[in-house]
């Protein structure tokens, strides 16, 4: 049997995750997993109103990563290459963003926290996390072009606070897998290539 792995992709919102998923899995037949977006219930009325939102949004996606993570763990130990649209490891630096924005209560925080805890104990890492790097005022750019309507609003601060709160988390993921930081600035092409390479190495 070949071996299999869980890869994680991470970047800020509109860094190209998806896009890179879809074409990297097409093009050498990889497993690919996506971050529920489309059929995320709360997204519309967190953008609207993220204080009164923000902590169901967040439990949702937790619970809704850990089943994707999950499905794509045990589809590496047959032998498959996953590769995931986010994970629930990058889940925290939403909350963390979350919390430091005011929109999480102190008990909130700490309930997400707990939840949070547990489902990681239950949990393998990711083999390989993939960190697509970009800074906050180029995704304002692409967010702009691809025209999601709940997206449009999303102001450059809170782009830059994910980033930071990421960069949190990667140092903490460091500690427990490999994780590797493409540049995502150039054509999908060219971090196709990167990515592959470095999936190569891994498998």
């Amino acid at each position: 049997m070949n071996k299999g792995a869980v890869i994680s992709i991470e970047g800020l919102i509109g860094c190209g995750k998806t896009t890179l998923v879809t074409n990297l899995c097409d093009k050498h037949n990889y497993v690919p997993f996506f971050e529920p977006v489309e059929t995320n219930p709360y997204l519309e009325d967190y953008y609207r109103e993220p204080e009164r939102y923000a902590f169901t949004m967040q439990v949702h996606l937790l619970w809704e990563r850990y089943k994707m993570f999950q499905n794509a763990y045990y589809r590496s130990l047959q032998g498959e290459v996953c590769v995931l649209d986010r994970s629930p490891q990058g889940d925290y630096a939403f909350a963390l963003v979350q919390n430091m924005d005011g929109y999480f209560t102190k008990n909130e925080f700490q309930t997400y926290k707990n939840m949070n805890q547990i489902l990681h104990s239950q949990m393998a890492n990711s083999d390989l996390v993939i960190w697509l790097d970009i800074s906050p005022e180029e995704v304002i750019e692409r967010i702009k072009k691809r025209s999601r309507n709940c997206e449009c609003n999303i102001p450059i601060e809170y782009l830059q606070h994910l980033y930071d709160a990421y960069q949190t988390v990667l140092a903490s993921l460091e500690k427990q897998t490999s994780v590797v930081r493409i540049d995502a600035r150039p054509n999908v092409e060219i971090v196709i290539s990167s990515v592959a390479k470095v999936i190569d190495k891994l498998i």
